[in-house]
């Protein structure tokens, strides 16, 4: 990617602009505005398509396929009956197999400060949550509402060559009854260069990505060799993992301080792209758990012998043909800014999607909380200002970013130390750190975190969980 000279950019101050910015920081704030003069949508006219033209804030209609809604649950949560079985989703009370709660469609909630305005971009501290209320089921027409979105300029007093933008983005997807399924909040710090006019390299407009993407070089962490002993120990982390199943998990017989059977998935051959209309990956490997639990994978696999990963002979049965649908897209942030080419992998490992670690632990939580549990809030973060700072990018603070494993006793002083890559395992774990009853609902709190099995960490988040209760 982009590697540049300090020298090679103006000194930038907080609140202070160049004529350069300026019109587009103005362009920025103006259309935050709006969105916030707006106030609440008009619900009703928003799903019968009456909504005056240009009304700020509002997207688009998302379609969801059941193609994608079984794609994306099968890729996820395989062994989950109650998202892959229709038959057994009914019988729970549901209409139909829906989708996961991570579900929802959430294009440019958090939108970039304009490429057209900066140069270089050091995206760091993405995190973000969904609160989900109501199934998304397959044949839902889905709207994507923006309520608000906050820019800060977080740029230190004494100046730097880095305009570092805190931005939060507010949305709301409503279904075709007009009932709201989900909130969303996403997060994103964005530290931004301009060149000195003397030191330029090309035109901006020329600029491509690897031009303007400055990343840490992530694949200094050393790769893991994958021996005979890991083997065993992933082998024997899948047989004992315990799904709750249909059996319910009462609120009653949960107890701050309870950790949930650790769960394992990967090692991430093939990382997704992002995929606009459901928000999850598109494409990318599933885990080998099933496949190499149901043979002898030592005789129907391939072995890397420099990466000591097993390859499956036949691709489709690690990464499953995304449904061909004419409506999916790609989330891109504008220009010379793809997200897509973030996540491709070249020569070198795959950098993995910010919410990847996000949708393995769905899987973790669904284990713990069972078919009669509802996932109603989760929330992730990822490249924390710790992690940037170990790869010598120094960033300030985000107000919008926090530390989830502050709240576990023996996890306090921890913090993440990597970014995810393919061909890491990812090791689920998860503690309960709070109960209570709200609005009637019997709720739990589960903070979780994953570890590659050289036990990097590089995402953690918190979920809140419906249960049922004994004496309801």
């Amino acid at each position: 990617m982009a590697n540049y000279k300090e020298d090679d950019f103006i000194t930038l101050y907080p609140g202070v602009y160049t004529e350069g910015e300026k019109p587009y920081m103005d362009a920025y704030v103006a259309e935050c505005a709006a969105i916030e003069k707006r106030g609440t949508i008009d619900v009703q006219a928003m799903i019968e398509g009456t909504l005056p033209e240009g009304t700020p804030g509002f997207e688009k209609l998302y379609p969801v396929p059941e193609a994608l809604v079984k794609y994306q649950n099968a890729r996820i949560d395989p062994e989950n009956r109650v998202i892959n079985d229709a038959e057994y989703a009914k019988e729970l009370g549901y209409k139909d197999i829906f989708a996961l709660p991570t579900f929802t469609p959430h294009s440019n909630v958090d939108k970039a400060f304009p490429p057209a305005g900066r140069d270089t971009i050091l995206a760091n501290q993405l995190n973000g949550n969904i609160t989900s209320y109501l199934p998304i089921y397959p044949g839902d027409t889905l709207y994507l509402v923006h309520n608000k979105r906050t820019i800060r300029d977080i740029t230190p007093e004494c100046g730097s060559t880095h305009r570092f933008l805190a931005i939060q983005g507010e949305g709301s997807v409503y279904n075709q009854n007009g009932e709201k399924v989900n909130d969303m909040v996403w997060n994103i710090c964005e530290g931004i260069r301009i060149f000195k006019d003397e030191c330029r390299p090309m035109k901006r407009e020329d600029m491509g990505f690897a031009d303007a993407w400055e990343g840490p070089d992530w694949h200094k962490r050393p790769q893991h060799h994958y021996t005979d002993k890991d083997w065993e120990f992933i082998l024997n982390a899948w047989k004992n993992e315990k799904r709750q199943g249909g059996l319910p998990l009462f609120w009653e017989d949960v107890q701050i301080g309870d950790e949930p059977v650790m769960t394992v998935d990967g090692p991430i051959i093939d990382g997704p792209i992002p995929d606009e209309s459901s928000g999850h990956g598109k494409g990318g490997s599933i885990t080998l758990k099933q496949l190499m639990l149901s043979q002898d994978y030592k005789n129907t696999m391939t072995l890397d012998p420099e990466t000591g990963l097993y390859y499956p002979k036949n691709k489709a049965d690690y990464i499953p043909e995304f449904p061909n649908l004419d409506d999916t897209a790609s989330d891109e942030r504008g220009e010379n800014f793809s997200e897509v080419e973030i996540h491709m992998k070249h020569e070198e490992r795959g950098v993995l999607l910010n919410y990847v670690g996000r949708d393995i632990a769905v899987r973790h939580i669904n284990n713990w909380m069972g078919d009669h549990g509802w996932l109603k809030t989760i929330s992730w973060e990822i490249m924390s200002k710790e992690l940037m700072e170990m790869y010598d990018k120094q960033v300030p603070q985000s107000p919008f970013f926090g530390n989830y494993m502050r709240k576990v006793p023996y996890m306090c002083d921890k913090v993440l130390d990597a970014h995810p890559l393919t061909e890491d395992l990812a090791m689920v774990k998860s503690y309960v750190t709070d109960k209570y009853v709200q609005n009637g609902e019997h709720l739990v709190e589960l903070v979780w975190w994953i570890e590659t099995i050289d036990h990097y960490i590089y995402c953690d988040g918190l979920a809140v969980v419906k249960l049922p209760s004994k004496y309801n």
